[in-house]
This record gives structure tokens, C-alpha cells and sequence, in this order.
């Protein structure tokens, strides 16, 4: 008979991140040395488990790039997904603690798909799309904006405020391009 799957939840924030497994809750620091610690106590469980936590603009890289290469199965779902499977069930609380619990319930009854390990390349191309998105909406909030400025010298001030977006798209085509030739 095998060993039924240990889904450990963990809500993730920029500095901690509350783990639930094992009926049990606990607060670990969000950087990689407490981490990696982590991942040791998990694997001398010797048991099937699953980590699975929810994407949040970044704060879970640490949490996956520890897990990773210690062989650790981990999912990293969408939020939304996480709050819809909470409220089916009837859950309106919210806090980082029922949030772990959450995700470890969330694991067991639905098993989503493991997140794979992302390469250095896979990083750096998605780092600057992140970068041009960005750049997209300042340049966008800008020319919003520029109907509501009258003077000729604050028009020639957002133009040239206008040109450094330009100039730095550029530049991330480029990179994107030298990035793509190394698939």
C-alpha cells in the first residue's frame, strides 16, 4: 500500500512565509538560508509530499528556487483559483494562516500540476517582458496624461520624459532578440 501525498501549504509574502502541514502552522523567513533548512527537514520525512503555494508578482522565487533543486515537488497556482476553491467551500475568512491551510487543502483536492524549474534563460527573457510591460504602462499613463498639460514647457518636458521608453524598447528588443537566438 502506498503512502498517501503530505501537501504542505504555504502562503508566501515578501518577508515570511506561513507554512501548514501536518496540522500544524508556523512562520519560516522568506530567504534562502531558513529555506533551505526547510527543504531538509521535508526530506528527511521520507514521505510523498507536495509543496504548493500561490504566485505573487515574485515573492515566491526564493521559495521555488529552493525547492527546486532539492528535488522538491512544488506548485505554484493562481490566486484567483485558490479564493474560488475557498469560497465553493464556503470560506470567507482571510488571513496568512488560513491561507496556508487553504493551499494545503487546495493541493489534496484538486493536485494541480507541478510548477517545472525554469532555466537562467527562461528568467531573463521573462524579467524583461516583466520590464517592457512596465515600461508599456508608464508610457501609457504619460500620454493619458498629456492632453491636460498646456504649456510649451511642460509638452517638451513629457516628450522628453516620453523618449526614455522609447529608447529602453528598443534596447529590450534587442536583448529579447540575442535571448531567442540562444533557444
Amino acid at each position: 500500500m502506498s503512502t498517501p501525498t503530505l501537501f504542505v501549504g504555504i502562503d508566501v509574502s515578501k518577508e515570511n512565509l506561513e507554512v501548514y502541514f501536518q496540522n500544524k502552522s508556523f512562520e519560516l523567513l522568506n530567504r534562502p538560508g531558513p529555506l533551505a533548512k526547510f527543504m531538509h527537514q521535508l526530506l528527511k520525512l521520507e514521505v510523498p509530499l507536495q509543496i504548493i503555494c500561490e504566485a505573487t508578482g515574485g515573492y515566491e522565487q526564493a521559495l521555488l528556487q529552493s525547492a527546486h533543486p532539492h528535488g522538491m515537488p512544488i506548485c505554484c497556482v493562481q490566486p484567483l483559483r485558490v479564493r474560488q476553491f475557498a469560497l465553493s467551500k464556503g470560506l470567507l475568512a482571510k488571513n496568512d494562516r488560513l491561507d496556508a491551510r487553504l493551499l494545503a487543502d487546495f493541493g489534496q483536492s484538486i493536485q494541480p500540476r507541478l510548477t517545472p524549474p525554469t532555466s537562467a534563460l527562461q528568467k531573463q527573457i521573462g524579467e524583461l517582458l516583466t520590464f517592457s510591460r512596465l515600461l508599456i504602462e508608464q508610457r501609457t499613463a504619460v500620454v493619458n496624461e498629456l492632453e491636460y498639460f498646456h504649456s510649451a514647457q511642460a509638452r517638451r518636458l513629457v516628450q522628453k520624459v516620453l523618449s526614455g521608453p522609447r529608447c529602453a524598447k528598443r534596447s529590450i528588443r534587442g536583448s529579447r532578440a540575442k535571448l531567442r537566438s540562444q533557444l
